[in-house]
């Protein structure tokens, strides 16, 4: 058989084409998930901040930068409780839920009995951990603890999942509950290839104050991440393994220079399409700043997409199990999911260079063949 110029092209362009990455439908399934949840920043103090020099040099640049991303409200608490169960569960405050402490709470005391990320992603046959730094023990519940009492350090209205903890209770007393095992210190978070390789499935990363830049500078929280973060989101992007790294608020104080609550929300890792995603076609919550899009995505659509990654939300995620909180725009939360490509590897551009130059030469050598024929 004779390979004409043509059929060469044509060849090559097959091939080319399918090294292509393609759009994902749906949100892939992942061996391992590191959340990462940091503090109180804007949007704007983060991004393009020489004091964020990991974050803006390293994260962003090779991640799904989430550009239009906001947290739901102020002040923290309610923010971590919607991100890990589609509900802020009544909580307004940063008080214990249930208690005098957190005023006008609509919330029943803990253990919740509602739907949550953790249990989810148990029932569905993966495992889960919340990893707090300087939790003191597993299972921990006190609302403080500090190594140092000049500082704070551990708080639980940081840590969402200690809130639905309960070993006392039974698949009729709450399907929902969490066992103590789960709620475990950043001290067991590995920093070793084998040791990320034994994670599990779904890990919650939550830093204490001093590194969440809560209380320490966003300089001291940076380093953090580079240090005790990286390592692992390198992992990742050989080992069918993804980084969300998110904040919970922007900075409370500055409410009134960021009325639209906007947050750095990053997604790195194994067939992640790295570029600037402002989601509008998922959008559905109004921003109020006239100088920004009408739209943006937030902790529920994360939370719908991380309920993807582990085949938990089928048609019903959390924020319609809980049926606490409604969709100011209608419609359902939708997942984020353009950021993600097939397992087809992307070509590098030497070799889409190369290959479009060899097809643009055999598209000539064919041209140059038939002027010839006809001029015999």
């Amino acid at each position: 058989m004779k390979y004409s110029p043509a059929r060469l092209a044509a060849g090559l362009l097959l091939c080319l084409s399918a090294l292509s990455p393609a759009l994902a439908q749906n949100v892939p399934q992942y061996d391992h998930v590191v959340l990462v949840i940091d503090e109180n920043k804007n949007d704007t103090e983060i991004r393009n901040s020489a004091l964020a020099p990991y974050i803006n040099n390293v994260l962003l640049p090779q991640s799904a930068d989430l550009t239009h991303f906001v947290a739901e409200q102020h002040p923290s608490q309610p923010n971590y409780l919607q991100l890990f169960s589609g509900s802020d569960q009544g909580v307004k405050q940063d008080g214990l839920p249930g208690t005098p402490a957190e005023p006008g709470t609509l919330a029943a005391p803990p253990p919740f009995h509602t739907p949550n990320l953790g249990r989810e992603i148990l029932n569905s046959g993966h495992s889960f951990a919340s990893f707090s730094e300087s939790l003191p023990s597993v299972g921990f519940t006190g609302e403080t603890f500090s190594s140092d009492p000049t500082l704070n350090e551990y708080v639980r209205k940081h840590n969402p999942a200690v809130e639905w903890q309960d070993d006392a209770a039974t698949q009729a007393s709450n399907p929902n509950a969490l066992g103590s095992s789960v709620n475990r210190a950043f001290s067991d978070f590995p920093t070793t290839d084998a040791g990320f390789a034994g994670l599990p499935s779904f890990s919650f990363v939550v830093p204490n104050e001093q590194d969440d830049m809560h209380d320490g500078s966003i300089t001291q929280g940076d380093s953090w991440l580079q240090t005790h973060i990286e390592p692992y989101r390198q992992w990742a992007m050989t080992h069918n393994s993804l980084l969300i790294f998110t904040f919970d608020e922007s900075d409370f104080g500055a409410l009134q220079s960021d009325p639209n609550n906007q947050i750095i929300t990053a997604i790195s890792g194994q067939n992640v399409i790295v570029g600037k995603y402002s989601e509008a076609a998922i959008s559905r919550f109004h921003l109020s700043d006239a100088a920004s899009p009408d739209t943006a995505i937030n902790h529920y659509n994360l939370a719908r997409t991380i309920e993807g990654m582990f085949g938990t939300a089928n048609d019903v995620s959390l924020v319609a199990q809980n049926n606490l909180e409604t969709n100011p725009l209608g419609g359902s939360i939708l997942p984020i999911t353009d950021i993600f490509a097939t397992a087809a590897p992307e070509p590098s551009p030497w070799l889409t260079w190369g290959m479009g130059a060899v097809v643009l030469t055999l598209a000539g050598l064919r041209r140059r063949a038939v002027s010839q024929r006809k001029a015999q």
